[in-house]
């Protein structure tokens, strides 16, 4: 069984110039070696890949492997859309490098791709690519990370507001540049999004104001939020072309949420928003595979308000434990450590009013939203713990407070070979706090109130996941 693995000799290695003519990249070698490749067979001794921490693999038959050098020096363009790679066809050749079609492209910490047409035009080999899944590019793979994310050594160019798929900068620029503060101040139609992240300290505190106003309506929300480092443990297994297991948790979560709103005026119709969310994104890279961890809030809400209606609510929740999933073949275990699935919550103040019609506004917000990838394909589309508040009038003089918790995870197994373990499972619901007054009729809560879910409003495509009964 032979497999390619190509990489930059350090003994011949050349020295590569980058020059530029007009719109023409062209590379210049100084030295008439430009570089050596060197390959080996699975029949050699030991493992076929260098023995790297938390990283032992052999590479399949159809994998060929190119190093990060060997990518630095031979990739001219990569359309990350389309998944095309053009390579200085000269310097292929000049290395022994050929590549065919139906080969499993693996570019070092960049892509992991199968091979789908090879062309050659004006000195350039232009690669079509379509997926290829871990378990295909490895036989064997043992894939291990763990390390302790410290907020003190994030670093801030990796701290974005998401928004509608798009990553915005933070746009107010800090009065210190060591102050730890990032900040941003966003307007999208009738809203504001003002929000600033502290990473001074072995902790983030993020706190985040919605503010809405249009013709009679007005409301605001405010979100206060502190999560301490934690410590990250993912672990892959493949055998034989097989995914084994599969481990993503997080231990070690900390923190407190602080959550208020309040609606006045508004119509009948019923008016419901996801706002953008700070997006903490903490890249790590495991042997020659790359990973994204991002971790932020979620936040959601939804209103129905009359004319002279208005709804408030204010509470706190703290958390501590650790959440993560794990996956042994086909099947499925959460991981539930510590008191995450009961965080202590504090008694909530609130009330809703108006007259002669329905008042309603509910509030959701994920914290910590947790997502994982590998080559930018998703993994974990998303791993949250969950916090709601909601409040309502209905006259005459009836109104409900509530709070709700949940944790809740989506799982994508594609990017193991396991296309049937793609689904969506709740692993945690409570109702935290549960209020009526003495006007209003029997029967439980939430029996004529549309609850609001995150999953209703924020990334469809990552919540389109068929849903995994707890059996």
């Amino acid at each position: 069984m032979m497999f390619k693995q190509y990489q930059v000799s350090a003994a011949l290695k050349g020295k590569i110039i980058s020059v530029f003519a007009g719109n023409t990249r062209i590379y210049i070698t100084v030295f008439a070696l430009l570089f050596a490749v060197s390959c080996a067979s699975s029949t050699d001794s030991g493992k076929n890949m260098p023995l790297i921490e938390g990283f032992e693999a052999d590479l399949g038959r159809e994998t060929v492997l190119l190093d990060e050098e060997v990518v630095a020096a031979l990739l001219i363009d990569s359309d990350e859309e389309n998944f095309v790679y053009t390579f200085n066809a000269e310097l292929l050749s000049d290395g022994g490098i050929d590549l065919k079609k139906g080969e499993i492209m693996l570019l070092a910490n960049k892509a992991l791709r199968r091979i789908t047409s090879v062309s050659e035009s004006g000195g350039q080999l232009i690669v079509e690519t379509e997926f290829a899944a871990l378990n295909e590019a490895f036989e064997n793979a043992i894939i291990e990370s763990s390390q302790y994310f410290d907020f003190r050594q994030m670093d801030r160019s990796k701290i974005f507001l998401e928004y509608g798929g798009k990553m915005l900068p933070p746009n107010v620029a800090a009065k210190d540049d060591d102050s730890g503060q990032t900040k941003w101040e966003y307007k999208f139609g009738d809203f504001t999004i003002e929000g600033t992240l502290n990473s001074k300290t072995d902790e983030a505190k993020i706190a985040l104001l919605v503010k809405y106003q249009t013709g009679d309506v007005s409301g605001a929300m405010l979100s206060e939020l502190t999560l301490k480092g934690f410590e990250n443990d993912t672990r892959i297994r493949i055998t034989d072309h097989k995914t084994e297991s599969f481990r993503f948790n997080n231990s070690g979560l900390e923190g407190k949420l602080d959550m208020r709103f309040v609606f006045a005026g508004g119509r009948s119709a019923e008016e419901s928003w996801a706002p953008p969310m700070p997006a903490i994104i903490l890249p790590f890279t495991v042997g020659v595979v790359p990973f994204t961890l991002r971790i932020g809030p979620v936040f959601v809400y939804k209103i129905e308000l009359g004319a002279d209606g208005t709804a408030q609510f204010e509470t706190s929740f703290s958390f501590s434990g650790g959440m993560g999933v794990q996956v042994d073949g086909t099947n499925f275990t959460p991981l539930l450590e510590g008191g995450i699935r009961n965080p202590a919550y504090e008694q909530a103040v609130g009330n809703a009013a108006g007259f002669g019609g329905t008042v309603s506004g509910q509030y959701g917000i994920a914290l910590p939203s947790v997502t994982l990838s590998a080559f930018g394909e998703a993994i974990v589309p998303y791993l949250n713990q969950e916090f709601y508040l909601g409040a309502s009038y209905t006259f005459p003089t009836c109104t409900k407070l509530w709070s709700r918790y949940e944790i809740n995870a989506g799982v994508k197994m594609k990017m193991f070979g396991l296309l049937n373990l793609n689904f969506r499972q709740n692993l945690v619901k409570d109702t935290m706090h549960d209020y009526r007054s003495d006007g209003c009729p029997p029967g439980k809560i939430f029996d004529d109130i549309p609850l609001i879910y995150i999953s209703d409003y924020y990334s469809p495509e990552s919540y389109s996941l068929p849903y995994l009964e707890i059996r």
